[in-house]
């Protein structure tokens, strides 16, 4: 059986953060002390710089909102949601750290944020119930060491399909020209993820009963290796390397089944946003690879075959980076023999970006 399958890969450079009416280079003991009205939104990177359309997976359906003052002290906690696309506070002016969970797992918002019940006057006399977010820790440096992207929220993206993104600067805040005036602050999160997307063809012939006996495919496995299980808060790759892994049953109706299985896969009519399988996995170094396991009718076993990324793009592989989808075309045929035989294409043309 050959082994060898090559790979589509489909990637665009993520953009710097930004963050209009900011500095990060700036005296962080000065402090006025005028009060500004602001404005948070968030979004992730659009596929270009005149396109407004994102995978799902990278909206922001939900995000925290953080503000420390100069000496790190919290100072404004609030969320933005799908009915509150942004979060408006007041704050002193002056230097901040301003922080964004974009699409937080269970796991870090329980890290970053809880919910308190306090009361307040009801306007009747009388005193009425309302929740109130706070931060886990009153100061960053106390935070901090409690922030980190860990492999438990990994698999929470594969599951949920909402990548955790990040905002995290020095900022400094200057109150408008005009009094009572709002600063809007619309910021980019960063996404750490790469997405693995597969797509598989095979003949739509049904051929003799011994060559197509095991043709079916029934189940696959995306396996990524030597990249890391978790990410610090910097999202600087870490030396350690592991493996991740996500399994997609039942894929035979998801097929693309084409007459000539030897035609340009640009003569192919597919579904890019319908692909066989996905895996997300952070960012990694250049020894990361995938492995496709692939289970047909009739066989117990997963048959297992290497994506070497660094030989299908010229040595020109980088890793898996950030914000990047690297699509897999591979095709799939028996012989006389009934021997399955996994070949697969590469169109450097074809181009679609996540985050």
């Amino acid at each position: 059986m050959k082994t060898n399958i090559l790979t589509n890969i489909a990637a665009a450079l993520s953009a710097l953060l930004c963050l209009s009416a900011c500095s990060s280079d700036t005296d962080a003991g000065a402090q006025g002390t005028a009060k500004i009205n602001v404005e948070v939104s968030c979004h992730s990177r659009a596929l270009d710089a005149a396109a407004t359309l994102l995978s799902s997976d990278v909206k922001v359906n939900n995000a925290i909102v953080l503000f420390f003052d100069y000496k790190g002290d919290i100072e404004k906690v609030g969320e933005i949601t799908a009915t509150n696309s942004s979060f408006a506070t007041t704050v002193v002016e002056g230097h901040k750290r301003m922080v964004v969970i974009a699409n937080p797992s269970k796991e870090m918002r329980d890290l970053i944020v809880k919910t308190t019940i306090e009361q307040v006057p009801d306007g009747n006399g009388g005193l009425a119930n309302v929740e109130v977010l706070t931060c886990t820790m009153d100061k960053y440096e106390l935070l901090y060491p409690r922030l980190g992207l860990t492999s438990s929220m990994l698999k929470s993206v594969q599951t949920s399909k909402s990548v955790c993104q990040i905002y995290d600067e020095l900022i400094e805040l200057v109150p408008p020209g005009e009094d009572g005036t709002t600063l809007s602050l619309d910021v980019e999160v960063k996404n750490p993820c790469a997405r693995i997307d597969l797509f598989a063809r095979c003949p739509s012939y049904t051929g003799d009963a011994e060559s197509t006996a095991n043709l079916a495919l029934k189940n696959i496995v995306l396996r990524a290796c030597r990249v890391p299980a978790s990410l610090p808060w910097e999202l600087t790759i870490p030396s350690d390397e592991s493996n991740v892994e996500a399994e997609t049953l039942d894929v035979a109706d998801r097929l693309i089944k084409v007459e000539d299985v030897f035609k340009d896969w640009n003569t192919v009519k597919f579904d890019a946003n319908a692909p066989l399988g996905s895996l997300y996995t952070y960012s990694s170094t250049k020894r990361a690879y995938l492995e496709v396991g692939l289970q047909f009718e009739g066989n117990a076993d997963y048959e297992w075959h290497t994506v070497d990324f660094n030989e299908c793009m010229g040595g020109t592989f980088n890793g898996f980076e950030a914000g990047h989808l690297y699509q897999v075309f591979i095709t799939f045929y028996p012989d006389k023999f009934g021997h399955i035989y996994v070949n697969a294409w590469v169109d450097s043309d074809l181009t679609f970006t996540i985050g």
